[in-house]
């Protein structure tokens, strides 16, 4: 398991570790609350993809897609979004699949 606190940070990672982008890896990215007004529980905050996203693919590079760790939301476009990231999880122990 390792931490970034951006994803430009967890981007450049990846791409020195294109094995990574190979098969699902669990990636979860927790947004600051300062984000938003109302009080968010945490597992409302933290937003979960995988290495197989294409936005983790520099040749690819396309919009970042996400759920809620909650399940509140599903499949969300979250590179139409500017939120600040508090940190960022990769779960690189093992695969999903």
């Amino acid at each position: 398991m390792k931490e970034f606190s951006s994803l430009s940070q967890l981007v450049d990672y990846l791409g020195e570790h294109k094995n990574l982008l190979e098969r699902p890896y669990l990636i979860e990215i927790e947004y600051s609350q300062s984000n938003w007004s109302k009080m968010y529980p945490l597992n409302e905050r933290i937003y979960q993809t995988t290495t197989i996203c294409d936005y983790f693919d520099r040749d690819k590079h396309s919009s970042l897609i996400g759920s809620t760790k909650s399940g509140s939301e599903y499949m969300v476009n979250l590179s139409q979004y500017n939120w600040q990231v508090a940190k960022i999880t990769l779960h690189d122990d093992k695969p999903l699949r």
